[in-house]
């Protein structure tokens, strides 16, 4: 049974779409404290039936086993001393930071706001055609849904920290930013993705009978299509820069949207793997040999400008600057 629980403690709890689609369908959400039984089961249900939940590894073998597990259980005690990781060093760090407070979070258990919120999220897709109070729909919606998944608003800091880590806060924040210039399509095109998985889990939880193939698959697909709403969303920052010189928008846009994107970066990890993904695509055809030296050098250029972008903190001097750089030290904050 070591082995197996060895296996069960390395097992990529990040990565599993089962894992995902099975923690965000509990509800209420488990406190920290029974997360791991939860992960027991989970485990032993989808990935090995002989797994025995009840088995308690030597102590030595559980906090070596516990400190090499990519996993998102925080510690017990956190509930009243929880700060998200202010720079996590690995996207996988930041998603365990992710899911650390989302585990902390106190869902307030509603059908009367879970219904306003659905309403209002019809009501921002429906609006889409005609631009008519599109954006205060998708406002209120996503303020309602950020409210109602960090559970009741708290003066407290550790509150505010797990609000802002919820993707629909930024959606929010991103709603509110397109009310800087004229309602452009391409700026709002991941709002509506957001929206369409939060209509979706909204719909699937109530029992919805009405497209419910269409509604699951969002729901089983949901990291995915939140992943390739990050990857669009770094797109429309580029965008946002070219459309200075097409005038279809001002040039207050990119940079507010760019600022966004810096706060955005710093606390939620599947920005952070797009930046990682898309920075490996462009080093990768960069170094190749059929890479024109032009085209090189425009990459090198755009990967400073959007590096010096992410650095959140004063540039430091010298030596010291270079080599936080290079190892990624928490003070610094490098998209690329």
């Amino acid at each position: 049974m070591e082995e197996k629980y060895k296996k069960f403690k390395e097992y990529d709890w990040v990565r599993s779409q089962e894992w995902q689609i099975y923690y965000d369908n509990i509800y209420p959400t488990p406190p920290p404290n029974k997360l791991l039984r939860c992960k027991k089961r989970f485990y032993r249900n989808k990935i090995d039936p002989d797994f025995d939940i009840d088995y308690v590894p030597p102590e030595g073998e559980s906090t070596s086993a516990s400190s090499s597990s990519h996993t998102a259980t925080p510690p017990p005690q956190q509930n009243t001393s929880y700060k998200p990781q202010e720079q996590p060093q690995t996207v996988e760090q930041a998603f365990e930071t992710y899911r650390a407070a989302q585990s902390m979070a106190n869902p307030i258990n509603s059908s009367l706001l879970m219904n306003l919120e659905t309403i209002l999220l019809v009501g921002f897709i429906v609006s889409l055609p005609f631009k008519y109070r599109t954006s205060l729909f998708a406002i209120l919606a996503f303020l309602v849904r950020s409210i109602r998944l960090a559970g009741i608003p708290k003066f407290e800091m550790v509150y505010v920290q797990i609000f802002i880590m919820n993707d629909a806060a930024h959606s929010l924040l991103f709603t509110m930013q397109s009310l800087s210039d004229r309602l452009n399509y391409y700026m709002i095109f991941p709002i509506v993705i957001s929206a369409v998985v939060a209509l979706c889990e909204n719909l699937h939880r109530a029992g919805a009978t009405i497209g419910k193939k269409y509604i699951d698959l969002v729901v089983s697909k949901r990291e995915e299509i939140i992943q390739s709403k990050s990857h669009v969303e770094i797109a429309i920052g580029f965008i946002t820069i070219a459309g200075i010189f097409l005038k279809i928008n001002s040039i207050l846009t990119p940079i507010i949207y760019w600022q966004l994107m810096r706060v955005r970066y710093t606390i939620n990890p599947y920005t952070r793997q797009s930046f990682k993904e898309i920075n490996n695509i462009a080093t990768k055809f960069k170094d190749s040999q059929s890479c024109p030296g032009i085209v090189k050098t425009i990459i090198e250029k755009v990967q400073s400008i959007i590096g010096y972008m992410g650095n959140m903190t004063a540039p430091q001097s010298g030596q010291a600057q270079n080599q936080d750089a290079n190892q990624g030290g928490g003070s610094m904050c490098q998209i690329f």
